[in-house]
């Protein structure tokens, strides 16, 4: 029998309204709208309206994410990969800022930002650096990522170490990276590192007695990830 000739109490309603994904987390918004819809009377007309809205709104979210998810990849790359300061500034908004909590180096600005990018990062990566991917959580318009920095410190970089001259010590650094967008480019970035680890594995911190740890944060890291500890998507 169609919905419309029969007459549903309102908790089958809301039965039907989430009857394809019990636990799809539909927004409040939703839900409202499903009990609004038995109190105006609207009927089962409004409940398949409703879920036309909830599959079609899911889509477009699962495009969203995807959407960011390549936005992030590509601008990591610019600058780890091609290391071409123009091609990452391309990926991002006409003012946008960089903020690396633990040295509070970066910029603000398109100007600040370029700046930075290229006397303090992008021209100082080392050779062998390399960005590993740990885990990803995407919202509607922000990526959170959990990686991990290895390099050889045989440059001065100064986003991680300011003003320090090459050591020559072999480096392995967890990372948060929490990047933002907007019109799709890159708005801002916040980046978190643990400094005292990092002072350890380059040598001009002693951790004997510190409760401080160096390169064990990341290999631990990667074993969790390895055995399913960690999920690679948030």
């Amino acid at each position: 029998m169609p919905y419309r000739r029969k007459r549903i109490p309102e908790n089958s309603i809301q039965c039907r309204v989430f009857k394809h994904k019990p636990n799809s987390g539909v927004c409040c918004a939703e839900r409202i709208e499903a009990r609004s819809s038995q109190v105006t009377g609207r009927g089962g007309r409004r409940i398949l309206k409703i879920n036309r809205l909830k599959r079609t709104s899911r889509k477009h979210e699962k495009d969203a994410e995807g959407r960011l998810d390549d936005l992030f990849d590509e601008h990591i790359a610019k600058e780890f990969v091609d290391r071409d300061v123009d091609a990452t500034m391309a990926t991002m908004v006409f003012e946008p800022y960089v903020y690396n909590v633990p040295t509070m180096v970066g910029g603000f600005g398109g100007e600040g930002v370029r700046r930075s990018y290229s006397e303090h990062f992008v021209n100082q990566i080392p050779k062998d650096a390399v960005a590993t991917p740990i885990s990803r959580t995407i919202g509607k318009d922000q990526v959170v990522d959990e990686l991990i920095v290895s390099f050889t410190h045989d440059t001065q970089w100064d986003y991680l170490l300011p003003g320090l001259p090459p050591t020559g010590k072999r480096v392995e650094l967890p990372h948060v990276v929490v990047m933002k967008f907007e019109n799709g480019k890159v708005a801002h970035e916040h980046i978190l590192w643990d400094q005292a680890s990092l002072l350890v594995q380059v040598g001009v911190l002693d951790p004997a007695n510190l409760p401080v740890r160096g390169v064990e944060q990341a290999r631990e890291w990667r074993i969790a990830q390895s055995q399913g500890l960690v999920s690679a998507k948030g």
